[in-house]
């Protein structure tokens, strides 16, 4: 057997020395691999930071389409929601079976032609909202008040059959709405059922008594059925409580003269002219003037009338028969020839 060779005290040394260099250097090696790493993170880092600075300094940018001038269009980076508007929804009818089932569809058609209603309404075009109306209650049949829309329309399409027949299914329903209970008055004397129409003006009072509609509504149908004093009697409340209603106060005043009642006439005429002056107002003034002893008073009312209204509609006025106790007066005789000058 060989003996091996021996390992001397120098060589263990230089062998300890040579595996600590290794070391060394792997430990540098990986000391720098590490600074190449975190350069190129840093590196990228710098790169991302300046690209976001980049995007949130882009401002809109207005651009002029091809073929178009003066027609700016915003570029906007983020884009925009394209959203489906209900006015761009053309309205539909229900199939005449009815509709299947109450899908969105539907319920956004309800609204287009709710909202088409409401605007035919205020621009006073009745039929347009009526039909409008009627194609909701197809949609929607029990949509609170929708009803009382179709109603009012037949009212102011002076249809009042069919309003009679819809504010009295209403009525059977609500029997204690004033408003409801007016409405179907309102047809009813619309057909000349006074009578009928009385009662339910008396109703809506009974279920709200400062309702105050019905009251004039009440007067108004004592007034064209000739009671005069059933007629100032409920007017006078009427004016009592809107002094500033000029309606209710002028045929209040009228149903007085009617009655030859001159002074009280003069005296609601003369509060007319002070909150609601108007043409009509001051000529019934002179008129009750004309019949208390005052004509010079008289005749400053019927002036102050002419000058509201052209030469024919005044006129007209004083040719009437309530003004013969002034025409032997002068200065009448005078104002009739300077309007009838002032025509021809």
């Amino acid at each position: 057997m060989e003996d091996r060779p021996r390992v001397t005290s120098d060589e263990r040394w230089f062998r300890a020395v040579q595996e600590q260099w290794k070391t060394a250097i792997l430990v540098a090696m990986l000391i720098a691999l590490a600074g190449i790493l975190l350069g190129v993170i840093y590196y990228q880092q710098r790169v991302l930071a300046r690209a976001r600075n980049a995007a949130q300094a882009l401002q809109p940018v207005e651009l002029a389409p091809q073929g178009t001038h003066n027609a700016p269009l915003t570029i906007d980076p983020e884009g925009r929601l394209v959203l489906d508007e209900l006015g761009d929804v053309e309205p539909e009818s229900p199939p005449p079976g009815g509709i299947a089932a109450l899908t969105p569809h539907w319920v956004k058609q309800a609204a287009i032609h709710l909202r088409r209603g409401e605007r035919a309404y205020e621009d006073g075009d009745w039929t347009g909202a009526r039909l409008a109306f009627e194609e909701v209650r197809r949609i929607l049949p029990g949509i609170e008040r929708l009803d009382e829309s179709i109603g009012l329309c037949h009212l102011r399409l002076k249809d009042y059959e069919k309003a009679e027949a819809v504010f009295a299914a209403l009525v059977a329903k609500r029997a204690g709405s004033a408003p409801l209970l007016n409405n179907l008055g309102v047809a009813q004397m619309g057909r000349e059922r006074r009578e009928d129409a009385a009662r339910t003006f008396g109703k809506a009072l009974t279920a709200d008594p400062a309702y105050g509609p019905a009251r004039q509504n009440l007067g108004l149908l004592h007034y064209r059925s000739g009671e005069m004093t059933r007629a100032a009697e409920v007017l006078a409340e009427v004016v009592r409580h809107s002094p500033q209603n000029a309606e209710a106060s002028l045929m209040y005043a009228v149903a007085l003269l009617k009655l030859k009642r001159w002074s009280e006439a003069a005296g609601a005429l003369e509060e007319a002219a002070r909150v609601t002056p108007s043409a009509p107002v001051f000529f019934r003034l002179a008129e009750a003037k004309s019949h208390t002893g005052g004509a010079d008073d008289a005749m400053k009312a019927l002036q102050r009338g002419v000058d509201l209204v052209d030469a024919s509609a005044a006129l007209l006025w004083i040719n009437r028969t309530e003004f013969d106790a002034l025409r032997v007066r002068t200065d009448f005789q005078k104002l009739a020839a300077d309007l009838t000058q002032a025509i021809r």
